[in-house]
Protein backbone atom coordinates (compact mmCIF):
# COMPACT_ATOMS: atom_id res chain seq x y z
CA UNK A 1 0.00 0.00 0.00
CA UNK A 2 2.98 2.32 0.44
CA UNK A 3 3.37 2.46 -3.38
CA UNK A 4 -0.13 3.83 -3.91
CA UNK A 5 -0.12 7.48 -4.95
CA UNK A 6 -3.76 7.79 -4.03
CA UNK A 7 -4.77 7.35 -0.39
CA UNK A 8 -8.16 7.69 1.22
CA UNK A 9 -8.42 10.85 3.33
CA UNK A 10 -8.28 10.00 7.06
CA UNK A 11 -11.75 11.40 7.66
CA UNK A 12 -13.24 9.16 4.91
CA UNK A 13 -11.31 6.14 6.21
CA UNK A 14 -12.66 6.83 9.70
CA UNK A 15 -16.21 7.01 8.35
CA UNK A 16 -15.80 3.60 6.62
CA UNK A 17 -14.33 2.01 9.75
CA UNK A 18 -17.34 3.27 11.67
CA UNK A 19 -19.50 0.64 9.95
CA UNK A 20 -17.28 -2.26 11.08
CA UNK A 21 -17.58 -4.35 14.23
CA UNK A 22 -14.87 -4.31 16.89
CA UNK A 23 -12.98 -7.36 15.66
CA UNK A 24 -12.86 -6.13 12.05
CA UNK A 25 -11.53 -2.78 13.27
CA UNK A 26 -8.77 -4.61 15.17
CA UNK A 27 -7.87 -6.56 12.02
CA UNK A 28 -7.64 -3.31 10.04
CA UNK A 29 -5.24 -1.87 12.60
CA UNK A 30 -2.55 -4.32 11.41
CA UNK A 31 -2.34 -2.86 7.86
CA UNK A 32 -0.21 0.24 8.46
CA UNK A 33 0.24 3.11 10.88
CA UNK A 34 -2.52 5.27 9.34
CA UNK A 35 -5.04 2.44 9.63
CA UNK A 36 -3.83 1.77 13.16
CA UNK A 37 -4.36 5.34 14.33
CA UNK A 38 -7.73 5.47 12.56
CA UNK A 39 -8.77 2.18 14.19
CA UNK A 40 -7.80 3.51 17.61
CA UNK A 41 -9.88 6.65 17.06
CA UNK A 42 -12.97 4.74 15.84
CA UNK A 43 -12.79 2.13 18.59
CA UNK A 44 -12.45 4.80 21.26
CA UNK A 45 -15.47 6.67 19.87
CA UNK A 46 -17.68 3.58 19.35
CA UNK A 47 -17.04 1.65 22.56
CA UNK A 48 -14.78 3.83 24.73
CA UNK A 49 -12.12 1.14 24.33
CA UNK A 50 -8.42 1.82 23.87
CA UNK A 51 -6.71 -0.21 21.15
CA UNK A 52 -3.06 -0.92 21.85
CA UNK A 53 -0.69 -2.57 19.37
CA UNK A 54 2.93 -3.26 20.21
CA UNK A 55 5.12 -1.29 21.00
CA UNK A 56 2.52 1.12 22.45
CA UNK A 57 1.63 0.76 26.12
CA UNK A 58 -1.60 1.29 28.00
CA UNK A 59 -2.22 4.33 30.18
CA UNK A 60 -2.64 3.42 33.83
CA UNK A 61 -6.14 4.95 33.98
CA UNK A 62 -7.66 2.87 31.15
CA UNK A 63 -10.91 0.97 31.90
CA UNK A 64 -11.54 -0.90 28.61
CA UNK A 65 -8.70 -2.06 26.38
CA UNK A 66 -7.89 -4.28 23.42
CA UNK A 67 -4.34 -5.59 23.11
CA UNK A 68 -3.06 -6.97 19.84
CA UNK A 69 0.27 -7.66 18.14
CA UNK A 70 3.06 -9.25 20.17
CA UNK A 71 1.16 -10.14 23.35
CA UNK A 72 4.14 -11.81 25.01
CA UNK A 73 5.68 -8.45 25.98
CA UNK A 74 2.60 -6.31 26.58
CA UNK A 75 2.50 -6.71 30.35
CA UNK A 76 5.51 -6.04 32.54
CA UNK A 77 5.67 -6.96 36.24
CA UNK A 78 5.48 -3.30 37.23
CA UNK A 79 2.34 -2.54 35.17
CA UNK A 80 -0.52 -1.86 37.58
CA UNK A 81 -3.80 -1.17 35.78
CA UNK A 82 -6.08 -0.70 38.77
CA UNK A 83 -9.02 0.65 36.76
CA UNK A 84 -9.06 -1.90 33.92
CA UNK A 85 -12.42 -3.70 33.80
CA UNK A 86 -12.63 -5.11 30.25
CA UNK A 87 -9.70 -6.61 28.36
CA UNK A 88 -9.61 -8.11 24.87
CA UNK A 89 -6.55 -10.08 23.77
CA UNK A 90 -6.44 -10.39 19.98
CA UNK A 91 -4.03 -12.51 17.94
CA UNK A 92 -3.46 -11.41 14.33
CA UNK A 93 -2.66 -15.04 13.48
CA UNK A 94 -3.91 -17.97 15.59
CA UNK A 95 -1.29 -18.69 18.23
CA UNK A 96 -0.81 -20.17 21.68
CA UNK A 97 -1.41 -18.02 24.75
CA UNK A 98 1.84 -17.59 26.74
CA UNK A 99 1.57 -19.39 30.08
CA UNK A 100 2.73 -16.40 32.11
CA UNK A 101 0.40 -13.84 30.49
CA UNK A 102 -2.81 -14.65 32.36
CA UNK A 103 -1.03 -14.59 35.73
CA UNK A 104 0.40 -11.16 34.91
CA UNK A 105 -2.97 -9.85 33.80
CA UNK A 106 -4.79 -10.85 36.99
CA UNK A 107 -1.93 -9.58 39.18
CA UNK A 108 -1.99 -6.23 37.37
CA UNK A 109 -5.74 -5.69 36.96
CA UNK A 110 -7.50 -5.77 40.30
CA UNK A 111 -10.94 -4.78 38.96
CA UNK A 112 -11.01 -6.92 35.83
CA UNK A 113 -14.49 -8.43 35.35
CA UNK A 114 -14.53 -9.21 31.62
CA UNK A 115 -11.85 -11.04 29.64
CA UNK A 116 -11.95 -11.94 25.94
CA UNK A 117 -9.24 -14.14 24.44
CA UNK A 118 -9.68 -14.05 20.68
CA UNK A 119 -8.22 -15.93 17.73
CA UNK A 120 -6.00 -18.29 19.72
CA UNK A 121 -5.16 -21.78 18.54
CA UNK A 122 -6.46 -23.35 21.73
CA UNK A 123 -6.75 -22.69 25.46
CA UNK A 124 -4.93 -25.22 27.60
CA UNK A 125 -6.58 -26.71 30.68
CA UNK A 126 -4.00 -25.24 33.08
CA UNK A 127 -4.61 -21.76 31.59
CA UNK A 128 -8.31 -22.07 32.23
CA UNK A 129 -7.56 -23.21 35.78
CA UNK A 130 -5.59 -19.97 36.21
CA UNK A 131 -8.69 -17.98 35.16
CA UNK A 132 -10.91 -19.97 37.54
CA UNK A 133 -8.47 -19.34 40.38
CA UNK A 134 -8.41 -15.56 39.94
CA UNK A 135 -11.83 -14.57 38.60
CA UNK A 136 -14.42 -13.05 40.91
CA UNK A 137 -18.14 -14.04 41.01
CA UNK A 138 -20.05 -12.56 38.07
CA UNK A 139 -16.99 -12.64 35.78
CA UNK A 140 -17.62 -12.57 31.99
CA UNK A 141 -15.41 -14.73 29.80
CA UNK A 142 -15.27 -15.13 26.03
CA UNK A 143 -12.84 -17.42 24.21
CA UNK A 144 -12.47 -17.65 20.43
CA UNK A 145 -10.24 -20.54 19.41
CA UNK A 146 -9.51 -22.68 16.39
CA UNK A 147 -10.05 -26.13 17.86
CA UNK A 148 -12.22 -27.71 20.53
CA UNK A 149 -10.88 -29.22 23.75
CA UNK A 150 -13.41 -31.37 25.62
CA UNK A 151 -11.47 -31.01 28.90
CA UNK A 152 -11.78 -27.22 28.75
CA UNK A 153 -15.49 -27.34 27.90
CA UNK A 154 -16.18 -29.82 30.70
CA UNK A 155 -14.31 -27.65 33.19
CA UNK A 156 -16.24 -24.54 32.16
CA UNK A 157 -19.53 -26.38 32.50
CA UNK A 158 -18.54 -27.62 35.97
CA UNK A 159 -17.66 -24.14 37.24
CA UNK A 160 -20.19 -22.09 35.25
CA UNK A 161 -21.84 -20.75 38.43
CA UNK A 162 -18.76 -18.55 38.98
CA UNK A 163 -19.59 -16.56 35.85
CA UNK A 164 -22.27 -14.23 34.61
CA UNK A 165 -21.48 -15.22 31.03
CA UNK A 166 -19.24 -17.73 29.25
CA UNK A 167 -18.99 -17.81 25.46
CA UNK A 168 -16.72 -20.26 23.63
CA UNK A 169 -16.44 -19.80 19.86
CA UNK A 170 -14.88 -22.64 17.88
CA UNK A 171 -13.64 -21.80 14.40
CA UNK A 172 -13.25 -25.39 13.20
CA UNK A 173 -16.03 -26.40 13.08
CA UNK A 174 -17.99 -23.15 13.38
CA UNK A 175 -19.73 -23.73 16.70
CA UNK A 176 -20.61 -21.53 19.68
CA UNK A 177 -21.26 -22.86 23.19
CA UNK A 178 -22.38 -20.55 25.97
CA UNK A 179 -23.62 -20.35 29.55
CA UNK A 180 -25.53 -17.55 31.32
CA UNK A 181 -26.10 -19.17 34.73
CA UNK A 182 -27.19 -16.19 36.87
CA UNK A 183 -30.99 -15.72 36.89
CA UNK A 184 -30.99 -12.01 37.70
CA UNK A 185 -28.32 -10.97 35.17
CA UNK A 186 -30.66 -10.21 32.21
CA UNK A 187 -27.83 -11.05 29.82
CA UNK A 188 -27.95 -10.47 26.07
CA UNK A 189 -26.21 -12.97 23.81
CA UNK A 190 -24.38 -11.49 20.81
CA UNK A 191 -22.91 -13.71 18.13
CA UNK A 192 -19.74 -11.90 17.07
CA UNK A 193 -18.86 -14.19 14.14
CA UNK A 194 -20.76 -16.51 11.84
CA UNK A 195 -21.51 -19.99 13.16
CA UNK A 196 -23.69 -22.88 12.05
CA UNK A 197 -24.24 -24.37 15.54
CA UNK A 198 -25.13 -22.48 18.73
CA UNK A 199 -25.81 -24.09 22.12
CA UNK A 200 -26.73 -21.95 25.14
CA UNK A 201 -27.49 -23.11 28.68
CA UNK A 202 -28.87 -19.90 30.05
CA UNK A 203 -31.18 -19.27 33.03
CA UNK A 204 -29.85 -15.70 33.04
CA UNK A 205 -30.35 -15.04 29.31
CA UNK A 206 -32.95 -12.38 28.52
CA UNK A 207 -32.34 -11.40 24.90
CA UNK A 208 -30.60 -12.63 21.74
CA UNK A 209 -28.89 -10.28 19.31
CA UNK A 210 -30.40 -11.71 16.13
CA UNK A 211 -28.69 -10.10 13.08
CA UNK A 212 -25.55 -12.18 13.69
CA UNK A 213 -27.60 -15.39 14.01
CA UNK A 214 -28.58 -15.52 10.33
CA UNK A 215 -25.99 -18.19 9.50
CA UNK A 216 -27.07 -20.53 12.32
CA UNK A 217 -28.61 -23.83 11.21
CA UNK A 218 -28.76 -25.58 14.61
CA UNK A 219 -29.87 -23.72 17.76
CA UNK A 220 -30.11 -25.35 21.18
CA UNK A 221 -31.48 -23.38 24.15
CA UNK A 222 -31.51 -25.04 27.58
CA UNK A 223 -32.93 -23.75 30.89
CA UNK A 224 -33.96 -20.51 29.21
CA UNK A 225 -36.77 -19.58 31.61
CA UNK A 226 -35.79 -15.87 31.67
CA UNK A 227 -35.75 -15.46 27.88
CA UNK A 228 -38.16 -12.85 26.52
CA UNK A 229 -41.00 -14.71 24.79
CA UNK A 230 -40.87 -12.35 21.78
CA UNK A 231 -37.47 -13.85 20.93
CA UNK A 232 -39.35 -16.95 19.72
CA UNK A 233 -41.11 -14.91 17.03
CA UNK A 234 -37.78 -13.49 15.88
CA UNK A 235 -36.09 -16.89 15.87
CA UNK A 236 -38.88 -18.27 13.70
CA UNK A 237 -37.74 -15.98 10.88
CA UNK A 238 -34.30 -17.63 10.72
CA UNK A 239 -33.52 -20.53 8.42
CA UNK A 240 -33.06 -22.96 11.29
CA UNK A 241 -32.94 -26.62 10.35
CA UNK A 242 -32.76 -27.87 13.94
CA UNK A 243 -34.25 -26.13 16.99
CA UNK A 244 -34.20 -27.43 20.55
CA UNK A 245 -35.69 -25.46 23.45
CA UNK A 246 -35.90 -26.39 27.14
CA UNK A 247 -37.59 -24.62 30.05
CA UNK A 248 -39.08 -21.75 28.04
CA UNK A 249 -42.20 -19.85 29.19
CA UNK A 250 -44.33 -18.34 26.44
CA UNK A 251 -48.04 -17.95 25.74
CA UNK A 252 -49.67 -20.50 23.44
CA UNK A 253 -50.44 -17.71 20.96
CA UNK A 254 -46.73 -16.95 20.64
CA UNK A 255 -45.93 -20.59 19.86
CA UNK A 256 -48.77 -20.82 17.33
CA UNK A 257 -47.78 -17.60 15.53
CA UNK A 258 -44.16 -18.78 15.37
CA UNK A 259 -45.02 -22.12 13.79
CA UNK A 260 -47.65 -20.77 11.40
CA UNK A 261 -45.59 -17.91 9.98
CA UNK A 262 -41.99 -18.99 10.52
CA UNK A 263 -39.40 -21.78 10.67
CA UNK A 264 -39.56 -22.28 6.87
CA UNK A 265 -36.94 -25.05 6.61
CA UNK A 266 -37.20 -26.65 10.07
CA UNK A 267 -36.51 -30.42 10.03
CA UNK A 268 -35.77 -31.17 13.68
CA UNK A 269 -37.64 -29.85 16.74
CA UNK A 270 -37.28 -30.66 20.45
CA UNK A 271 -39.44 -29.23 23.24
CA UNK A 272 -38.83 -30.23 26.88
CA UNK A 273 -40.14 -28.58 30.07
CA UNK A 274 -42.12 -26.02 28.07
CA UNK A 275 -45.48 -25.44 29.71
CA UNK A 276 -47.68 -23.83 27.09
CA UNK A 277 -47.59 -26.30 24.21
CA UNK A 278 -51.20 -27.43 23.74
CA UNK A 279 -53.18 -29.22 21.03
CA UNK A 280 -53.55 -26.08 18.93
CA UNK A 281 -49.81 -25.44 19.13
CA UNK A 282 -49.09 -29.02 18.14
CA UNK A 283 -51.46 -28.71 15.19
CA UNK A 284 -49.48 -25.68 13.90
CA UNK A 285 -46.16 -27.45 14.49
CA UNK A 286 -47.20 -30.53 12.52
CA UNK A 287 -47.70 -28.44 9.38
CA UNK A 288 -43.90 -28.47 9.08
CA UNK A 289 -41.94 -31.14 7.19
CA UNK A 290 -40.32 -32.42 10.37
CA UNK A 291 -38.09 -35.49 10.36
CA UNK A 292 -36.87 -35.48 13.96
CA UNK A 293 -39.23 -34.65 16.87
CA UNK A 294 -38.91 -34.74 20.67
CA UNK A 295 -42.02 -33.70 22.63
CA UNK A 296 -42.77 -33.50 26.34
CA UNK A 297 -46.33 -34.65 27.12
CA UNK A 298 -46.15 -34.05 30.86
CA UNK A 299 -47.70 -30.56 30.77
CA UNK A 300 -50.22 -29.10 28.35
CA UNK A 301 -50.23 -32.13 26.05
CA UNK A 302 -51.67 -35.60 26.55
CA UNK A 303 -51.51 -38.80 24.60
CA UNK A 304 -54.84 -37.90 23.00
CA UNK A 305 -52.82 -35.19 21.21
CA UNK A 306 -50.79 -37.77 19.29
CA UNK A 307 -53.27 -37.97 16.34
CA UNK A 308 -52.29 -34.39 15.46
CA UNK A 309 -48.87 -35.82 14.69
CA UNK A 310 -50.19 -38.24 12.08
CA UNK A 311 -49.61 -35.46 9.53
CA UNK A 312 -45.84 -35.83 9.99
CA UNK A 313 -45.39 -38.14 7.01
CA UNK A 314 -41.64 -37.43 6.80
CA UNK A 315 -40.97 -38.41 10.41
CA UNK A 316 -37.76 -40.46 10.84
CA UNK A 317 -37.10 -40.17 14.57
CA UNK A 318 -39.63 -39.61 17.37
CA UNK A 319 -39.12 -39.27 21.12
CA UNK A 320 -42.05 -38.93 23.53
CA UNK A 321 -41.66 -37.96 27.21
CA UNK A 322 -44.77 -38.76 29.25
CA UNK A 323 -45.82 -39.46 32.82
CA UNK A 324 -47.30 -42.82 31.88
CA UNK A 325 -48.09 -44.41 28.52
CA UNK A 326 -51.82 -45.15 28.47
CA UNK A 327 -53.00 -45.42 24.85
CA UNK A 328 -52.08 -47.22 21.65
CA UNK A 329 -52.04 -44.07 19.50
CA UNK A 330 -48.28 -44.47 18.88
CA UNK A 331 -48.88 -47.92 17.41
CA UNK A 332 -51.53 -46.50 15.09
CA UNK A 333 -49.09 -43.84 13.91
CA UNK A 334 -46.40 -46.42 13.16
CA UNK A 335 -48.79 -48.70 11.27
CA UNK A 336 -50.70 -46.18 9.20
CA UNK A 337 -48.88 -42.84 8.98
CA UNK A 338 -45.16 -42.76 9.80
CA UNK A 339 -43.90 -44.96 7.02
CA UNK A 340 -40.38 -43.46 7.15
CA UNK A 341 -39.94 -43.89 10.92
CA UNK A 342 -36.66 -45.55 11.90
CA UNK A 343 -36.32 -44.69 15.59
CA UNK A 344 -38.91 -44.48 18.37
CA UNK A 345 -38.10 -43.64 22.00
CA UNK A 346 -40.54 -43.50 24.90
CA UNK A 347 -39.49 -42.04 28.24
CA UNK A 348 -41.91 -42.54 31.13
CA UNK A 349 -41.64 -40.51 34.32
CA UNK A 350 -43.55 -42.78 36.68
CA UNK A 351 -43.45 -46.38 37.83
CA UNK A 352 -44.66 -48.80 35.18
CA UNK A 353 -48.28 -50.00 35.35
CA UNK A 354 -49.71 -53.18 33.85
CA UNK A 355 -51.32 -51.16 31.04
CA UNK A 356 -48.12 -49.33 30.15
CA UNK A 357 -46.10 -52.58 30.20
CA UNK A 358 -48.60 -54.16 27.81
CA UNK A 359 -48.50 -51.15 25.46
CA UNK A 360 -44.71 -51.03 25.53
CA UNK A 361 -44.42 -54.72 24.69
CA UNK A 362 -46.81 -54.29 21.76
CA UNK A 363 -44.83 -51.32 20.45
CA UNK A 364 -41.55 -53.17 20.87
CA UNK A 365 -42.80 -56.22 19.00
CA UNK A 366 -44.23 -54.27 16.07
CA UNK A 367 -41.19 -51.95 15.83
CA UNK A 368 -38.91 -54.97 15.61
CA UNK A 369 -40.88 -56.35 12.65
CA UNK A 370 -40.64 -52.99 10.85
CA UNK A 371 -36.87 -52.57 11.51
CA UNK A 372 -37.56 -49.60 13.76
CA UNK A 373 -35.14 -49.01 16.62
CA UNK A 374 -37.19 -48.89 19.82
CA UNK A 375 -36.04 -47.60 23.22
CA UNK A 376 -37.96 -47.41 26.48
CA UNK A 377 -36.70 -45.60 29.57
CA UNK A 378 -38.05 -45.02 33.07
CA UNK A 379 -36.92 -41.61 34.30
CA UNK A 380 -38.72 -40.33 37.40
CA UNK A 381 -37.55 -36.70 37.08
CA UNK A 382 -40.49 -34.35 37.60
CA UNK A 383 -41.53 -31.61 35.21
CA UNK A 384 -39.54 -28.46 35.99
CA UNK A 385 -41.67 -25.41 36.66
CA UNK A 386 -40.25 -22.61 34.49
CA UNK A 387 -41.90 -19.81 36.44
CA UNK A 388 -39.21 -20.10 39.13
CA UNK A 389 -36.72 -18.36 36.87
CA UNK A 390 -39.15 -15.69 35.70
CA UNK A 391 -39.64 -14.42 39.22
CA UNK A 392 -36.11 -13.08 39.02
CA UNK A 393 -36.57 -11.22 35.75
Amino acid sequence: MSDFKFRLPPELLEKIFGYLNIEDIVKCSAVNYLWYTTSRSVLRRKSNMILCRWPDTLPSTVQDACLTGDLTIKFHPWDILKNLRTLKLWYDDPGLLPDFLLERIFNSCEKLNRLEILNVSTIEKHQLECILEHCTPGFRLRISQQHSDSNVLNLLEEYQELFEEIIVELKNPKRVIGWHPIYCSKSTFRLEDSATYVSLTSPGLYQLKLPQLCSVKTLKLEKCSSLDENVLLLLSQLNLESFSIDGFSARASTWISSFKTGFPVLKSFSSINNQIINDETLHALCEKRLENVTLDFRKGLSETSIPYMFKLHHLVRLKIITDKLETNELLKGIKDYWTNLRSLEVEECSVESEDSIRIIETLKSYASKQNITFKHNINCIKFQDNTTGNKHV
